[in-house]
């Protein structure tokens, strides 16, 4: 058993979780996006964390096949990967609301509090609300996570990410957001000719001109959800502009960029919300 003060995530920690190979199961109040870019993909997930997380606030998305749970008042740390555990806590309980100090504890999969460790964290899988990101193969009210919404029957929303009332969408991926406009704003525009891309290295204001956008019915600004550092573009975009019509939420991006105001994604649309937003300019 190795124990280290005063230790938030360890050398060996980081590199478990990068190397892990069965499982990654991590209880901790706040789950930062850089440990989300560390964590495993085709692993069994799960994550329990609180409110103040930056996952919970959606500002990065687990790998697809990881389940998130929030958990009130979750203060203590217990991280398990593969047959390895971390507690960051001295007063871990069920209920997980003790935290004296920092403290790092590493346990040999022999020895049995390892196994209790494993009970601990089912216990707070238990008392966690339900899932926040839950597997894309999991259906929760009968509704399986990976679809789209669609609207009218016709207009896709993708639930990964949030929306304007302008019709853009932004996905965050740690600290970068990707850009682009809706379904249902490719579809108002019909065959879309031509896009006029941003400047890398230029930092566009919350609702500043992005992008433009044109089609044979119109030419329309593309703005952005959040102030942000534009750092690539779709080049593609320049001789395909039809992407666009084509892949929306996908090949059809237009910008990426470091989001420097994290605070202004509270303001944006959830995928709920902007599906309400199309019924109701469809009226």
């Amino acid at each position: 058993m190795k124990i280290v003060v005063g230790v938030e995530v360890g050398r060996e920690l980081v590199k478990a979780l990068r190397s892990a190979r069965r499982r990654t199961w991590l209880a901790t109040p706040f789950v930062s996006c850089s440990i989300i870019e560390d964590l495993p993909p085709n692993v069994d997930g799960k994550i329990v964390t609180s409110p103040d997380s930056d996952l919970a606030k959606g500002l990065c998305t687990p790998p697809p096949n990881y389940s998130v749970k929030i958990l009130q008042n979750l203060h203590a740390k217990l991280y398990i990967v593969d047959d390895r555990a971390w507690v960051g806590s001295p007063n871990l309980t069920e209920s997980g609301l003790f935290h004296n100090i920092e403290l790092l504890i590493e346990v040999d999969d022999r020895d049995e509090l390892f196994h209790q460790l494993l009970n601990v964290f089912d216990a707070l899988w238990k008392l966690a609300t339900e899932p926040l990101f839950p597997r894309a193969s999991q259906r929760i009210g009968g509704i399986r996570m990976s679809e789209p919404i669609i609207v009218l029957g016709k207009y896709r929303v993708l639930r990964d990410r949030l929306y304007t009332k302008t019709h853009e969408w932004i996905k965050i991926e740690g600290n970068v957001g990707i850009v682009g406009i809706t379904d249902y704003a490719q579809s108002k525009l019909k065959n879309i000719v031509g896009v006029e891309l941003p400047e890398v290295g230029k930092e566009v204001s919350k609702g500043g001109r992005l992008a433009v956008v044109e089609s044979i019915k119109s030419v329309e600004d593309v703005y952005a959800p959040v102030t942000m550092r534009i750092t690539e573009v779709n080049t593609r975009l320049e001789n395909e502009p039809e992407l666009v019509n084509k892949d929306p939420y996908g090949e059809g991006w237009i910008a990426k960029g470091e989001v420097v105001r994290r605070e202004e994604l509270d303001d944006l649309l959830t995928p709920e919300k902007y599906a309400e937003l199309i019924e109701s300019e469809e009226k």
